[in-house]
């Protein structure tokens, strides 16, 4: 497998907001298009939270072509909330599973450290990292403990329902106990600030061999080392490919094996995708 691939928003929220309130299926399609035929991409990254939306999108993805990432993501909510949000995602793709299988990999989540509610204190982002102690308790890996009660969960309420890979992109520092999970991936955001650290900077996130669980189905075969998707970051011994997010900031991911792209692409779909 040789993927190359962006991040797509479907609509993310933050503070009460949607990023992409407005997203048309006909929208959708060409945006995916231009990903596969004018990036030349065979992976996307889809991220919002909309199940509906996630879902449709990844549905014409497929169809495209493309092989799917699917990051649902639910912010600043309790970790119990997000891992009921995080199952009922988990169910949803099943059929996008069932539909390509091996096609479709899961995350349970990113950031959480960041973006979740009950690892670090404050309501949102900012708060969090705004507290005066903050970089402190990171340094000491304070939050690496819930991080992974929580990440424990969330897999295993996700593989109950879903039966693809599964897999979380935390950020440097996070640590993310790796045997529950079928692939790597971390979040690597690319900058003229970090272009002497990185991926340097993430060595210790990354583990130092690949996950040793069993591999769901569809997941990499055995012997294989599993491969960090579309917008997570190479290991630094790795080839490398770098793709630049639909969102502010771009991010790197590995390319293992190779794979040849088809002579001919296929159209994307015409399903529905909700309104709006």
């Amino acid at each position: 497998m040789n993927r190359r691939g962006v991040c797509y928003d479907v609509g993310r929220v933050m503070w009460g907001q949607d990023w992409r309130p407005q997203l048309s299926p006909e929208e959708a399609r060409r945006e995916l298009q231009i990903i596969r035929d004018d990036l030349h991409c065979n992976a996307v990254r889809i991220c919002g939270q909309d199940l509906g939306r996630l879902m449709a999108a990844g549905g014409h993805a497929l169809d495209c072509g493309l092989q799917v990432r699917l990051s649902p993501e639910l912010r600043d909510h309790s970790p119990g909330d997000t891992a009921g949000y995080i199952a009922k995602a988990a169910d949803a793709a099943e059929e996008l599973h069932r539909h390509r299988p091996g096609q479709v990999v899961f995350s349970v989540g990113s950031e959480a450290t960041l973006f979740m509610a009950g690892i670090v204190e404050g309501t949102s982002v900012f708060e969090r990292l705004e507290r005066p102690d903050f970089w402190e308790r990171i340094k000491a890996g304070e939050h690496n403990g819930p991080l992974n009660v929580f990440l424990a969960e969330a897999a295993e309420r996700a593989r109950e329902v879903f039966h693809g890979p599964v897999t979380y992109a935390p950020v440097p520092p996070e640590t993310a106990e790796w045997s529950r999970f079928d692939f790597v991936s971390v979040d690597l955001y690319r900058g003229a600030q970090l272009k002497d650290r990185s991926p340097t900077c993430c060595t210790a996130t990354l583990p130092s061999s690949a996950p040793s669980r069993s591999p769901s189905p569809g997941a990499a075969p055995t012997g294989e080392r599993p491969m960090p998707g579309a917008g997570d970051s190479p290991s630094p011994t790795s080839p490398r490919k770098t793709g630049r997010a639909h969102h502010r900031g771009s991010t790197a991911y590995t390319s293992v094996t190779k794979q040849s792209r088809p002579a001919s692409s296929p159209r994307c779909s015409r399903s529905s995708m909700p309104p709006g």
